[in-house]
């Protein structure tokens, strides 16, 4: 599943900790050892995908979160793509469908929660 440099924690958490480029090395330690650290862009769409999956009225109303081929979270409606959120650099970003860049940044995922329900969801 992971690719050969990916390790799996064996903490309770059972999340993956970290990357090493040398196999010859163990893991990573996980957070559970260290505490929260922060977390790769992947993560930090991952996270942000599940918070908005999990947020029923947009479901209910046609929306759903995934993940795209570059890493970021694309919101559509009933197949129409209403844009993408990226990580980068400790920042959410939202660029709408149609746009080069992005409009709004945050450093907060309740903030890009916030923003998607206020402003992308409602348009």
């Amino acid at each position: 599943m992971f690719s050969q440099n990916y390790f799996q924690c064996s903490c309770d958490e059972g999340v993956l900790c970290g990357w090493l480029g040398n196999k010859s090395h163990p893991p990573l330690v996980c957070r559970q050892t260290l505490g929260d650290l922060p977390m790769g862009a992947n993560q930090q769409s991952s996270e942000l995908m599940k918070v908005l999956d999990a947020e029923e009225g947009l479901k209910l109303r046609g929306f759903t979160a995934s993940c795209g081929p570059t890493g970021g979270v694309i919101i559509d409606r009933w197949n129409h793509v209403r844009g993408v959120w990226h990580f980068h650099e400790g920042n959410f970003y939202w660029t709408p469908a149609g746009y080069n860049e992005p409009i709004f940044r945050t450093d907060d995922i309740r903030r890009a929660r916030q923003y998607s329900l206020e402003v992308i969801c409602k348009a």
